[in-house]
């Protein structure tokens, strides 16, 4: 929270459960209650008052349709099937949204009077019931989860926003409820700068939703990346709809190794077109021979950057569900993890 403040970002996108883990610990149920390093709702509403004391707003992920492996590990009635890259998707049915009402009504009673809430809805499969009603769609699940929220905000008195996901083939939202819906297109690739073009192409627009760029790192880039967020940033400086940039970490927690993306990425966010001598190297080498001695100064001005500091707060290195180094390398952090079989990964040079 107070690296972002130093960096002059204000809102922290927590990924609250994955295929693999499940960070929080929901009250009544055992999703999450394996994880050691899990927080409890409580400690969740701690984070979300301390973070607004550095004007840090939270905006957390419940994944309401695939991504959803360490849910159906303990209700395993409501998984639908695999995913898009293995995991779990769910059982489109009475019971999931239930059961997402519930664990979405945990999470809005500790958010401030309005916030904004990301459903996911990212790189499922769909597994209809044959309880429902057999045409329902995609498009419906979208207006479903929107009249959820909205009855939640009702009865909390909350206002509030829904993010989703654009997906790779993009996600059709009802017209009636685009006005308070934030799309997010996602590619942090440098080398697929087409799809950045073609995304901005088609959520940029007078008239149209508003939308986040996806842009930081995947699992797939080792050292941290920062070109495609610069991308972005240039690419969609004059969008009038746009409302910001969201830099990703996905997959790993050693930002200790991956603080490039943020630093660098929150430069490219206030700053794209800055006309610094690094500011439009294409060459990796090029641009960390300028750009790391200026983080590894700020660094040490800033004491929470340290890097010991960070490793010290982050615990194990934990990279898709497994330790990575130490006394546990190699081994899952809990039985949720090898039970989503996403350990083989993305076949990222054919994809």
């Amino acid at each position: 929270v107070r690296i972002l403040a130093r960096l002059k970002m204000n809102q922290l996108h927590l990924h609250l459960y994955d295929d693999e883990l499940c960070g929080i610990r929901f009250e009544g149920f055992s999703f999450g209650s394996e994880n050691p390093y899990a927080l409890s709702i409580a400690e969740f509403a701690e984070l979300v008052k301390y973070a607004a004391q550095y004007h840090i707003e939270i905006v957390p992920e419940l994944e309401a349709w695939g991504h959803v492996g360490s849910l159906v590990y303990h209700r395993p009635e409501l998984r639908g099937g695999e995913g898009m890259y293995a995991g779990s998707s769910f059982l489109i049915c009475e019971e999931t949204f239930e059961l997402m009402r519930e664990l979405t009504r945990q999470v809005v009673e500790v958010m401030p009077s309005q916030a904004t809430i990301h459903f996911g809805l990212d790189e499922a499969k769909w597994y209809l019931s044959p309880s429902m009603p057999q045409d329902f769609s995609p498009e419906q699940l979208v207006g479903r989860y929107y009249e959820m929220l909205q009855k939640i905000g009702e009865e909390l008195g909350k206002k509030l926003t829904m993010q989703i996901w654009a997906d790779h083939g993009g996600r059709p939202v009802p017209q009636q409820i685009q006005h308070n819906v934030i799309i997010e297109p996602w590619q942090y690739w440098n080398s697929a700068k087409s799809r950045i073009d073609r995304a901005i192409g088609r959520y940029s627009g007078t008239g149209k939703m508003r939308w986040v760029m996806g842009a930081g790192q995947s699992i797939g880039q080792y050292r941290g990346a920062y070109h495609a967020t610069r991308y972005w940033c240039k690419q969609a400086l004059d969008s009038p709809n746009v409302e910001g940039v969201d830099i990703t970490l996905w997959g790993s927690n050693d930002l200790d190794q991956k603080l490039i993306s943020l630093f660098a990425g929150a430069y490219f966010a206030w700053n794209p077109n800055s006309g610094t001598r690094f500011s439009e190297l294409e060459d990796y080498e090029g641009f960390d021979r300028h750009v790391f001695p200026f983080m590894y100064w700020w660094q040490a001005t800033f004491r929470d950057a340290f890097q010991d500091d960070i490793c010290r707060d982050r615990g194990p290195v934990v990279n898709n569900g497994f330790y990575l180094w130490g006394p546990n390398h190699g081994k899952p952090v809990v039985p949720t993890v090898p039970a989503a079989d996403t350990a083989i990964g993305h076949d990222y040079l054919n994809e």
